[in-house]
């Protein structure tokens, strides 16, 4: 299968002709996976969520965040990350009328 530099953005659907719904190509060390078709998408990400649900690798971050923080993390890591700051932020009043309208009034004044 051929295709030339102008006709790049067609080479998802001529991948999907051939090989299906899902498909995987591997660009160097990293897998992608391609969801074609709201069958397809709707089968990963809401029946097989957990499978999905990982983050991509960012080389780039690595060596200063090393899979940490909320943005960074992957996996159980985030999970317990988000569960902490979810129930931490709801402690100091996030999410109740009193402290919404508070962030509100003090990001007027800026």
């Amino acid at each position: 299968m051929s295709v030339s530099d102008g006709e790049i953005w067609a080479l998802p659907l001529q991948l999907w002709e051939k090989y299906g719904d899902v498909f995987t190509i591997y660009l160097g060390p990293h897998t992608v996976v391609f969801l074609c078709g709201y069958q397809a998408m709707r089968e990963a990400l809401v029946d097989q969520a957990e499978a999905f649900s990982g983050r991509g690798f960012i080389a780039i971050t690595d060596p200063i965040f090393q899979g940490t923080g909320i943005i960074f993390a992957n996996g159980k890591p985030w999970k317990v990350l988000k569960r902490f700051c979810l129930t931490t932020m709801k402690a100091f009043g996030m999410g109740k009328w009193s402290i919404d309208e508070r962030i509100k009034e003090e990001a007027q004044c800026w």
